[in-house]
């Protein structure tokens, strides 16, 4: 009886889904994430001012391939009080057997790492690296410690490679990347280890206990570092081997620790700083403060009058009197009453509720502030007369603009600062049509039919003022 429940991979024509190779790649990997070594950069990690960069590579994650075929930036925009360390994500999501990734940053916590292979569906992330943000916006203590994946190597090969110890921010958990490279034909371990610095308060900051492991976890070491292949375990010579380069290099670690500064306790004397140190420190004395009524980059910061706002998102309401400015920001502002005066330049993604009658000559776009008296149609007999709001308040400085149609004789744009007479030519030309616009004691602007035999359609009309006119 033949079966219609399964698909050959291998057989021409058939088509494999994207989590169909990713599950023999996972095979093929040992189950390892990591970047396949000898491989363009090797997702090389670098830092310049805020950004993180990352190299040209492939990463596979739980079996599926990403090349990242161009340099990738990632930017960190805010600046912290304190130091911060973070991860750099490498993030797989599968939904119905098709994958999506990402690449981002956060704060060290448990990684996600679904089984999406039992399902078609889940999460998966690999840590790609760390770094550390400091006060001043720039990146330090950047680590790459993702594993380099390569192919198998032969039994005994693998070498204690170089061995870094780098101190961060006391508060954090110390930190240990292993990393397996090639070079001449051997496999090395780089050992790189990140110790807290101690404190005023810390009596014995690092401690080293020997530990013993069971049988188990002995077989689980070599299989992880490639000395026991198909059950088959590595000579004694070799083991013995691999045991004495560990001891040697806990004991380059341990001279590295023992040699480490020790702040003293009233803190680090001016004789232990260097000459450069010293200068940069006599720089920042006289360096360029942000002024005290500038908020740059804030997310729905207090608005307080007097302060200029660059680069924020905003969505508050505004009502106190006194002048605000905005440049190059986003967001919703609702201006509330006619105290408040609003000055906003080179945002066009910011949005400004509560334009009225009353307060829209305190509200200036980019120098002009405006109004929408109306947006839709009235029609004008020849001796009526259309009042249009009190919009009007000084004819030297606001400028109105309406927009009419005649019938038979199409639509047309007015713009002017006081009493004018505007001339319409009627559709053939043998008769003229005359609307006056003038300005009334009481500031109004009125529309006044004067000859013709059709009616005005009055469709929109708007006042405006440039600053300072």
């Amino acid at each position: 009886m033949r079966c219609n429940v399964f698909k050959i991979l291998e057989k021409d024509g058939v088509n494999n889904e994207n989590i169909d190779g990713g599950a023999f790649n996972n095979l093929s990997a040992g189950n390892q994430d990591g970047v396949l070594g000898g491989v363009l950069s090797e997702c090389r990690m670098t830092s310049i001012g805020n950004a993180i960069s990352i190299g040209t590579g492939v990463i596979i994650i739980h079996g599926i391939r990403v090349k990242i075929i161009s340099v990738e930036n990632i930017y960190i925009s805010s600046i912290p009080l304190t130091s911060i360390r973070y991860q750099v994500i490498a993030r797989i999501t599968i939904i119905d057997s098709k994958p999506d990734f990402i690449l981002f940053v956060q704060e060290p916590k448990n990684l996600t790492q679904e089984e999406f292979y039992e399902n078609n569906n889940g999460v998966y992330e690999i840590e790609i690296g760390r770094f550390t943000h400091n006060p001043d916006g720039s990146i330090g203590d950047l680590t790459r410690t993702v594993d380099t994946l390569y192919g198998a190597a032969a039994s005994g090969s693998i070498e204690v490679g170089d061995v870094t110890v780098r101190e961060i921010d006391a508060g954090n958990p110390p930190e240990v990347d292993i990393n397996k490279r090639k070079e001449n034909g051997k496999e090395l371990l780089d050992f790189d280890f990140g110790i807290p610095k101690t404190t005023a308060t810390d009596v014995e900051a690092i401690h080293y206990t020997e530990q013993k492991l069971t049988e188990a976890q002995q077989n689980q070491a070599r299989e992880n570092i490639g000395a026991q292949e198909y059950g088959n375990y590595a000579t004694q010579t070799a083991l013995s081997s691999e045991i004495s380069d560990r001891q040697s290099a806990d004991s380059s670690l341990q001279s590295a620790i023992n040699a480490k500064y020790t702040k003293p306790s009233t803190g680090i004397p001016e004789s232990d700083l260097s000459a450069s140190v010293l200068a940069s420190l006599d720089k920042a004395d006289t360096a360029f403060q942000l002024p005290s009524d500038v908020v740059i980059g804030k997310s729905s910061p207090t608005i307080t009058s007097g302060t200029t706002y660059i680069n924020c998102s905003h969505s508050s309401t505004i009502s106190a009197s006194g002048s605000y400015y905005f440049i190059n920001c986003s967001g919703t502002i609702t201006v509330s009453g006619t105290s408040p005066k609003i000055y906003i330049t080179d945002s066009p993604n910011l949005t400004v509720n509560g334009i009225t009658s009353s307060n829209w000559r305190n509200i200036y776009r980019d120098g002009e502030a405006s109004y929408i008296a109306r947006n839709s149609n009235i029609n004008i007999d020849l001796g009526d007369t259309l009042t249009i709001g009190t919009g009007i308040q000084d004819n030297r400085e606001d400028k109105y603009e309406v927009l009419i149609s005649i019938p038979d004789n199409g639509s047309h744009y007015i713009t002017g600062m006081g009493g004018t007479t505007y001339i319409c030519p009627n559709y053939d030309n043998t008769k003229t049509e005359f609307i006056q616009f003038t300005i009334d004691s009481s500031y109004n602007l009125k529309c006044n039919p004067q000859f013709g035999e059709s009616y005005f359609i009055v469709s929109w009309v708007r006042f405006s003022r440039r600053l300072n006119a």
